[in-house]
């Protein structure tokens, strides 16, 4: 009688954990602020990481407080049986209660538990502000980073994962939603994604870089350009240049300082090229001391 309790014991510690089958799902795209999808003004996109097929949909997600289990969510991409590398795109009507500046997103594993347990939460992320209800579990199971948050979108950006291999909204950027496919802003970054042909934003060497990097542009025609660092929130960090060019190849050498002098924290941070006031181009770099 006692080796049984203590193998039924053993079997109910187990279930309390996040089975490693559900560990491989994330959450990868989040759309709220006029990025419409098959009708649907609000989606939340999931990924299979892994090579083996996970059935999503007893999972749960939560944006307090609101809690649906992904199968009852309308399918817009996919079904709730993910395989490998690939995705699944569910409506979510009620998905940060009509505020598009400031919300989050935590996928649970199912069963009836507290929501404040961190053994239950899978992946989580917050945008707008920071210390969402939710956040603190997350910070606690390791998924997020204290106070961290994703900028707000404009209208027709989505929110995208990009694992740049650092915690919390240092994987998350903004860019334009590529829901059911592979998210548009790394390769959008790789392939300057509407870059005037009069222009073309090199990239930057090495990156990732500590403590400095060589940015690189060529310019096609002579113009007023802007060289320009920001951080994952949007924020202007320096700027490189500001005046007029000739046509041709630059290379500017960025240390890691603020425009204050200020040496800044490890993390991801974008830089953006503009030419006569034109859309400009940008790319990512990442700091790693």
């Amino acid at each position: 009688m006692k080796r049984t309790l203590h193998v039924l014991f053993f079997i109910f510690l187990v279930s309390l954990v996040v089975p490693s089958s559900f560990a491989q799902v994330r959450i990868n795209e989040v759309g709220t602020n006029d990025v419409a999808f098959q009708g649907a003004e609000k989606w939340v996109e999931l990924y299979n990481a892994g090579a083996d097929s996970v059935d999503v949909g007893l999972l749960i997600l939560c944006d307090f407080p609101q809690y649906p289990e992904i199968r009852a969510l309308p399918a817009l991409a996919g079904g709730t049986k993910i395989a490998g590398g690939e995705y699944l795109v569910v409506s979510w009507t009620n998905l940060d209660n009509n505020n598009t500046n400031d919300a989050e997103v935590g996928l649970y594993n199912a069963g009836t538990f507290d929501f404040d347990d961190e053994t239950r939460l899978i992946d989580y992320m917050q945008w707008g502000v920071g210390d969402h209800r939710r956040a603190r579990v997350a910070e606690t199971a390791g998924i997020w980073t204290a106070s961290e948050f994703v900028a707000a979108p404009s209208a027709g950006q989505s929110m995208q994962y990009v694992d740049n291999g650092v915690p919390g909204a240092g994987n998350w950027v903004l860019g334009d939603p590529t829901p059911g496919e592979e998210n548009g802003v790394a390769t959008a970054v790789e392939n300057e994604q509407s870059i005037p042909s009069d222009f073309s934003l090199v990239g930057n060497f090495p990156n990732p870089f500590n403590p400095t990097t060589t940015i690189v542009y060529e310019l096609g025609r002579s113009g007023e350009a802007a060289l320009s660092v920001y951080n994952i929130l949007g924020q202007k960090v320096i700027d490189l240049f500001s005046g007029s060019q000739l046509a041709g190849r630059y290379e500017y050498i960025w240390d890691g300082r603020d425009d204050r002098g200020t040496a800044v924290a490890s993390g991801v941070y974008f830089y953006r090229l503009s030419l006569d006031g034109e859309p400009g181009a940008s790319r990512v770099m990442t700091l790693l001391k």
